[in-house]
């Protein structure tokens, strides 16, 4: 049955300056839009595994002192019909309500941010498009960030599949509790490539090797993906992702990492992961990621239709605080009705499986950590469903690290996902 879900991303504090510049972020994760970051389209690039029909392609942008600046949508490298431009000095939700393109199996797609003269700042907090699907229910997750450095000879190094890459020696640091279903097309972006030897990168479900590999040869770049291989996972199991380099000498960096998930339930969820470290309240994105956010309005996602969020779950993977810290739903600023709480210096999987909350059209949706004396790094989901709509179930596809779901924490196809 056709769907329609969303492609996006999105990050607390993607700030837009360069003048005359164009830059490019992965739709899911997080969107990456610093100076320094994607100026190489091949980095940001997603591949297609479910064809569909991009359409409404969306900007909100909290604050701006720039030019005029230029969103568009990109495919196999080239611009697409959607485009939209930020007015300069303006604020608030852009949206291009007339173009379109669509998508067949294999097309890589992204979006290039253009801006005008001048240095001012401008924050894009969220990208985001409507999709809708021609084939099987499936989304896409990504995390990405501008390049991660692997240099040093044979040392296993962990990493997320949500919101911002950052790789660790620590697997618990970087894995993130899942829905029931099954992972595949597991791909990486290689920016560069100078080591002499081969570099393998696995999926990793609860601390052990899965079935997806992706081997890179020496000097091998590009968006590289596991086409053959697939592994289940089943409500709860942890998943990451681990780089192992093998000898000898040189230096490797990937900007992006992704898998389509289809999950078992039919739902879609959206997903933040991040950190924070402020003894105060701290307020977490949509989708994308997350770190020390103490103003709300940079993180509120706007939602262009109506919806019931359901099945609030975070992940604690570290936690100093020796206080209770409350997780919760927050809509148009005010307290939502999905909350939980974590004990003093606890970890694991926290979750409100009881309460759920109709949402309508504009309002402004994101998440709110209260209570905590110390620093607790972790993932936030939820799961957003609106129930028809012309042609078919809309459901929303947003993923994001830290930590945008998706639009991952968000880069992707729809898919479905298991409570």
């Amino acid at each position: 049955m056709a769907a329609k879900i969303w492609l996006g991303a999105g990050y607390h504090t993607s700030n837009v300056s360069a003048a005359s510049s164009t830059r490019y972020t992965a739709l899911g994760g997080t969107q990456y839009f610093h100076d320094a970051a994607y100026t190489a389209e091949a980095l940001a690039q997603q591949t297609c595994r479910n064809p569909g029909t991009v359409s409404n392609l969306r900007v909100r942008v909290p604050s701006n002192s720039r030019t005029a600046t230029t969103v568009t949508f990109r495919k196999n490298g080239a611009d697409a019909a959607p485009t939209l431009t930020i007015t300069a000095s303006t604020t608030g939700t852009f949206e291009d309500t007339s173009n379109s393109v669509a998508l067949a199996d294999g097309d890589l797609y992204d979006v290039a941010v253009t801006t005008g003269t001048g240095t001012a700042n401008m924050h894009l907090a969220y990208v985001y498009c409507d999709y809708d699907i021609t084939g099987s229910l499936t989304q896409r997750f990504c995390a990405s960030n501008n390049d991660q450095n692997l240099s040093t000879a044979s040392v296993d190094r962990f990493d997320r599949f949500c919101g911002l890459l950052s790789a660790s020696t620590t697997e618990s640091s970087r894995q993130s509790d899942w829905r029931a279903g099954t992972a595949s097309n597991f791909l990486i972006g290689i920016s560069s490539n100078a080591r002499s030897t081969t570099t393998t990168f696995r999926f990793r479900v609860n601390g052990a090797d899965g079935n997806q590999v992706i081997s890179v040869g020496s000097g091998v770049t590009g968006t590289l993906e596991d086409t053959t291989n697939t592994d289940s996972i089943v409500v709860n199991d942890s998943i990451s992702m681990k780089s192992t380099t093998g000898t000898g000498t040189g230096t490797l960096r990937y900007g992006v990492s992704s898998f389509v998930f289809d999950a078992t339930s039919g739902k879609q969820f959206v997903l933040a992961d991040g950190g924070f470290s402020h003894n105060t309240t701290c307020y977490w994105p949509l989708i994308g990621g997350v770190n020390d956010v103490t103003t709300e309005s940079q993180v509120q996602f706007p939602l262009p239709f109506a919806v019931t969020m359901s099945e609030l779950r975070f992940t604690v993977t570290s936690n100093a605080s020796t206080v209770i810290t409350t997780f919760n739903t927050r809509v148009n600023g005010a307290n939502g009705a999905l909350t939980a709480s974590v004990g003093a210096g606890a970890t694991g999987t926290f979750a409100d499986l009881v309460n759920s909350q109709s949402l309508s059209a504009g309002d402004l949706l994101n998440y709110q950590s209260t209570g905590q004396n110390g620093a607790i790094n972790a993932s936030i989901s939820g799961i957003l469903v609106a129930e028809t709509v012309a042609g078919g179930n809309l459901f929303m596809n947003l993923a994001g690290s830290g930590g945008l779901a998706g639009m991952g924490g968000l880069a992707g196809q729809g898919g479905g996902l298991a409570g």
